[in-house]
């Protein structure tokens, strides 16, 4: 697959908000040990998470099966998901639904809305408690299993190995090259993969990027 197609466009490339951040909660949650990985197997990833102690009931629930079988189900994160999303719409807030490849859910605003500075507040207060009193830690967990078995905690590495696997990018484009392409910019900007694409955008949102161009 030849890297020559590019996007050029305003964009904003944005961490995940609150407990939204896969990779910065995880890590901080899993310290990465002597081989760059954040815990030894999924299970034990999860029992890290219990040891925090700080989850909802829900997430709790899920978690502990999640150390126990070393893995969370589809049903599961699809119900912690369902969840939020109901949350949302009794907050006022009617967000949209997109399911990426890899059965990871991203819930955005409405592209056309508009919002007052008390709105906006209003958004993030929705948000922080639909997230925190539901699904915040297992929509985090179930993220890293889907797009990061090898549980790496290298997240840069982790969307790039991704990204190769979908046919995005070329096996051998170098890490560092797409540090660069991925990092804060101001200007238009030229990407060496189609960002929009949905398979980038699965390997973006999995690891704790929000990537959008302007009119896509």
């Amino acid at each position: 697959m030849s890297t020559s197609r590019s996007v050029t466009a305003m964009a904003s490339v944005a961490t995940l908000t609150g407990l939204l951040t896969a990779c910065a909660t995880a890590t901080a949650a899993a310290p990465a040990d002597d081989e760059g990985r954040l815990a030894p197997s999924f299970a034990a990833l999860a029992q890290q998470y219990l040891d925090q102690g700080a989850m909802s009931d829900w997430d709790r629930a899920v978690v502990e099966k999640a150390a126990r079988t070393g893995s969370i189900s589809q049903a599961d994160y699809d119900e912690g998901a369902d969840n939020f999303e109901a949350c949302m719409v009794a907050g006022g807030e009617r967000w949209v639904r997109t399911r990426h490849f890899n059965g990871v859910v991203e819930f955005q605003p409405p592209r056309d809305s508009s919002s007052s500075e008390a709105e906006g507040e209003n958004q993030l207060r929705v948000q922080w408690q639909c997230y925190s009193s539901g699904y915040a830690v297992t929509q985090e967990l179930f993220a890293i299993q889907q797009v990061n078995p090898d549980l790496l905690s290298n997240f840069s590495l982790v969307a790039l190995n991704c990204l190769k696997s979908a046919g995005m990018v070329a096996e051998e484009f170098p890490l560092d090259e797409y540090e660069r392409a991925m990092g804060p910019h101001l200007l238009p900007v030229e990407y060496p993969f189609d960002v929009m694409d949905p398979r980038s955008q699965t390997c973006l949102w999995s690891t704790g990027s929000a990537v959008s161009v302007d009119g896509r």
